[in-house]
């Protein structure tokens, strides 16, 4: 099992352990197979567990399958599901063989546990702040920046945060036939995560130019904590 395989699945113990004592925000994670593109160039259709009152926070933990960079992208969220495929970047055929990834959806809000652990989900949009790698087609012209995300109530210490792209708007490409361009992931700014925000942007690494669209990030920061077990895939307790 990955490291990335037992950090989601932390995640998800912790919250779901933190819940039972209170009404939790809807939340679920499992572990899904998205499909070979060689042979099925379409998205994979991923079914929620529960439905939502509204369309929750989606993030994706994905696995290294593939002798090919790819990540793991995500479209129309709804109340009771989303779309999902493996997507590479330039210089790359496009297609990908099949690849597991984990999603953990949860409700947005501001959600308090009975241990008087703070959780805060929430979601901003980006297309003007960008960072990108002195190859990058973006270079050397395109202006660089960030944006500061500032939390809905000051943490009492540092929380542990993390995000995750909700749209896919900009394409210059036909993926999954072709290479995803842009190829965009998310960027923090180094030394930014403070108690009462962070600091993000669009990250266009070193890849082709292609014209950015707004997109939606979610983000989930949550208190940290440590001393916490689970049971991994195999049902074995990890700690």
């Amino acid at each position: 099992m990955s490291k990335y395989t037992l950090c989601i699945l932390c995640l998800i113990s912790l919250l779901l352990s933190r819940c039972a004592m209170a009404v939790p925000p809807k939340i679920e994670g499992r572990f899904i197979e998205l499909q070979d593109t060689y042979t099925s160039p379409i998205w994979t259709k991923i079914n929620f567990q529960q439905q939502y009152i509204t369309p929750p926070a989606v993030f994706m933990l994905s696995t290294n399958q593939g002798g090919n960079p790819a990540i793991v992208r995500i479209r129309n969220v709804t109340t009771t599901g989303f779309e999902a495929l493996p997507l590479e970047p330039s210089g790359e055929d496009g297609e990908h063989i099949t690849m597991g990834a984990h999603y953990l959806a949860v409700e947005y809000g501001v959600h308090e546990f009975p241990d008087g652990t703070i959780m805060e989900v929430g979601n901003t949009d980006l297309r003007l702040e960008l960072q990108y790698g002195d190859k990058s087609g973006f270079a050397p012209i395109t202006p660089k920046g960030y944006k500061s995300l500032t939390f809905n109530k000051p943490f009492a210490v540092r929380p542990n945060f993390f995000h995750s792209l909700q749209t896919l708007n900009s394409l210059d490409s036909n993926p999954p036939s072709q290479a995803l361009v842009p190829f965009l992931t998310i960027a923090v700014q180094s030394g930014s995560l403070s108690t009462s925000g962070v600091n993000i942007a669009l990250e266009a690494s070193e890849t082709a130019l292609g014209v950015i669209q707004t997109e939606t990030v979610a983000y989930m920061a949550v208190e940290p904590g440590s001393n916490r077990t689970f049971t991994d895939d195999n049902g074995v307790e990890v700690s």
